[in-house]
């Protein structure tokens, strides 16, 4: 896994060549499926039968092929390891064309038009599918090994075949079974669309996956890091409102909270929520001790006690912040404040629990707040920050506008993540976001085995000589479609 610092600059661009198909090479490909899919249902018919019809066949098996090309040019110009998918995609439909001109110059069966356009067909779909995930950033799980095991196979069948029954069409058309049949286009499904749909599912809930580097991270994370209290509160509210005197409540609430609605910090919010807005004018903070202004002509202040003149004995580490309230120079009472905790917080711990994955909260502010706020949403381990580090298998949360400096091993979440960013920076959306990662990583691996199972027992059914080319072509698009259904199937 690369390190956060490196995916910052890679995320969205690595495989930017792939956007292309999606957007100025669309075109072509709608074109090339449209010719390709006609072409081969024109071929399963006696209408090549007519003078000069084996020849349109070729011009139109020519165009797919044509449409094709961009698409291959995309891949060589792309930073994705599905490159080689894509040339042995093209290298099938070109070897099944010359099929093609084979069976229009020499009067072929009209089997060997079927073949070539469901191979380009096949080849078409896999440059699409694999630009289906582009804005997902890094590798995908491609088997180095398949398509050079794939053309082995084919030159091996082609020379079994030779030498067991002569150096003849049969051999070739061994050959060319073994890549219909190996045309990875199922493959690159099962590896392209999971993030393609997860991606837009993340999307709904203001996730956003941007690296593939997030999968295998968040398949072995055994802790959640959870940076700052901000990841489990939402800021403050009010514990208590003690007045002096029991007939004060009524202004002691209104006149706090009507100065408060300029205010724009987690106590002002807070206490702006006591009340309706008021008429204010000449509001003014004064950092470290509170603010003050009028309130419908009436003087305010509000902030620390003993700036109001006020005896307040309170703990040296408590969790709790009391200002005072003072109405026209005389003091009205006091109000107690506690960080609020998120309401979904405790219901995204315990589920990440339950799941295997530790919750750890690093935060430097006091001691008894973190501990309050940890307690109250079930995290048992509280880390005096700032962070300085995680562990090999730790997802971090981190609610900063900035990357913070992590371990290569160590997935990051957050608004400024380049691998998996999120709208909130809060535990309930990172629980979101391991689940979804863990989803699309679950989907991956088993479309990948499906879809290599697939591709084997085709391919050594055609190296065989048990399946013509044409039903090789034809069981490989039968077989994208499968892969496509399973995974595209909300887990």
């Amino acid at each position: 896994m690369t390190s956060v610092p490196a995916l910052a600059g890679t995320a969205g661009g690595a495989d930017d060549a792939w956007t292309a198909p999606l957007g100025r090479l669309r075109g072509f490909a709608a074109v090339g499926l449209t010719v390709a899919a006609a072409l081969a249902l024109w071929s399963a018919v006696p209408a090549l039968k007519i003078d000069g019809g084996r020849w349109v066949a070729l011009g139109l098996d020519t165009v797919a092929l044509a449409c094709l090309v961009p698409l291959t040019a995309a891949a060589l110009r792309a930073g994705a390891n599905l490159r080689a998918a894509q040339l042995l995609a093209a290298a099938a439909a070109v070897a099944t064309y010359a099929l093609a001109v084979v069976a229009t110059v020499a009067d072929a069966p009209a089997a060997a038009f079927v073949t070539s356009a469901l191979v380009t067909l096949l080849a078409i779909v896999t440059g699409v599918a694999a630009s289906l995930a582009a804005p997902v950033a890094g590798p995908r799980p491609w088997p180095a090994w398949f398509a050079p095991g794939v053309l082995a196979v084919a030159l091996a069948s082609g020379i079994a075949h030779g030498l067991i029954g002569g150096w003849d069409v049969d051999a070739y058309h061994a050959a060319v079974g073994v890549l219909a049949a190996g045309t990875p286009a199922a493959l690159v499904v099962a590896l392209s669309l999971p993030l393609r749909l997860g991606a837009r599912r993340g999307r709904r809930s203001g996730i956003r996956l941007r690296h593939t580097a997030a999968l295998p991270a968040a398949r072995n994370a055994d802790t959640l890091v959870l940076d700052g209290l901000a990841t489990l509160s939402d800021g403050k509210r009010v514990a208590a409102v003690t007045p002096l005197d029991e007939s004060h409540l009524r202004n002691l609430r209104w006149f706090a909270g009507a100065l408060e609605h300029a205010s724009d910090n987690p106590i002002g919010r807070a206490l702006a929520r006591l009340s309706a807005r008021g008429n204010v004018t000449g509001f003014r903070e004064h950092p470290g001790l509170g603010v003050s202004g009028h309130v419908d002509r009436h003087p305010v202040r509000i902030g620390q006690p003993q700036w109001l003149g006020h005896a307040h004995d309170a703990a040296p580490d408590s969790p709790e912040v009391t200002v005072a309230v003072e109405v026209d120079s005389r003091l009205l009472g006091t109000i107690t404040l506690v960080d609020s905790v998120r309401e979904d917080a405790a219901a995204a711990v315990a589920t990440l629990a339950s799941a295997g994955v530790e919750s750890v909260l690093v935060s430097d502010v006091s001691a008894a707040r973190s501990a309050a706020v940890a307690e109250a949403v079930g995290v048992t381990s509280v880390i005096d920050g700032p962070l300085t580090g995680a562990g090999d298998h730790a997802v971090v949360l981190s609610s900063a506008a900035e990357v913070p400096a992590l371990p290569e091993t160590t997935l990051l979440l957050g608004p400024a993540s380049p691998q998996v960013s999120l709208d909130a920076g809060d535990v309930a959306t990172a629980e979101k976001a391991l689940r979804l990662c863990r989803g699309v990583d679950r989907a991956i691996s088993g479309g990948r085995r499906l879809a290599l199972a697939w591709h084997g027992a085709t391919v050594a059914l055609a190296a065989t000589g048990l399946l013509p080319p044409w039903a090789a072509a034809a069981l490989a698009l039968v077989g994208a479609g499968v892969t496509a259904g399973v995974t595209s199937t909300p887990r």
